[in-house]
């Protein structure tokens, strides 16, 4: 790695700290006014435990679940959960991922991006 490289990208331990913690409640509130301004219902919890919760608790029972790669999702734990089967959704994504005849995946995913919870 040449020392141009090294400069301008440092190591992962030497990320600024304002990624490390929460932002300040101005911040978050402002964020949230903002989203609902546009249609999108936001909540604030303190930390992933939390907001794996809140996101069980919003989604009914037998509901049909698609979902894309999220980081969000990852690291609160929620891919993990919807992966492990543990739970009282249809996992849509993982029936897609399954299927190996290309035609029979291609109208997969024109069914399901039709679903009632997508998250991406």
């Amino acid at each position: 790695m040449s020392t141009a490289q090294t400069q301008r990208f440092p190591p992962v331990s030497e990320a600024p700290s304002k990624w490390e913690r929460l932002p300040s409640q101005d911040t978050t509130s402002g964020t949230i006014t903002a989203l609902k301004g546009r249609g999108v219902n936001a909540e604030f919890v303190q930390n992933r435990k939390e907001a794996l919760e809140q996101v069980t608790r919003m989604i009914p029972e037998g509901a049909e679940l698609m979902t894309a790669s999220s980081t969000t999702l990852d690291q609160i734990g929620f891919s993990a959960l919807l992966k492990s089967g543990n739970h009282h959704w249809k996992n849509q994504s993982a029936l897609l991922t399954a299927e190996k005849d290309p035609v029979k995946r291609a109208e997969l995913r024109r069914r399901y991006v039709n679903v009632r919870l997508f998250s991406r």
